[in-house]
């Protein structure tokens, strides 16, 4: 199953910095059964994880890394996607890409 992992605006999916949804996005990918087909899209950085397959994006707008995110998607044709913790990304990303499931990971509380 190819499964896409996309990271919310502002996170730093590097050894360099990372976030606690980088480490978690990270973490569960590298112990999921579908870590040979699973890639992470997120905003670009200088040394992502060496052991993750990583699709950078390069955006200066939430606009901007919603488009991007699409462009690296449809570019993959993932089975699924998985979102987290933005809503607002994972509903533009879910009415640019119908007929593909996508999943919202909340960490913590969200209004």
């Amino acid at each position: 199953m190819r499964v896409s992992i996309v990271l919310p605006r502002g996170m730093r999916f590097s050894p360099d910095g990372a976030t606690s949804i980088d480490l978690v996005a990270r973490d569960l990918l590298l112990a999921s059964r579908f870590r040979e087909t699973t890639s992470v899209v997120g905003a670009a950085v200088d040394t992502p994880f060496p052991d993750v397959p990583f699709r950078a994006v390069v955006a200066s707008s939430q606009r901007g890394m919603v488009a991007g995110c699409i462009d690296r998607l449809k570019a993959d044709s993932p089975e699924v996607i998985l979102v987290h913790q933005h809503p607002e990304s994972a509903a533009a990303i879910a009415r640019a890409m119908p007929g593909v499931p996508v999943i919202l990971h909340r960490h913590g509380l969200l209004k």
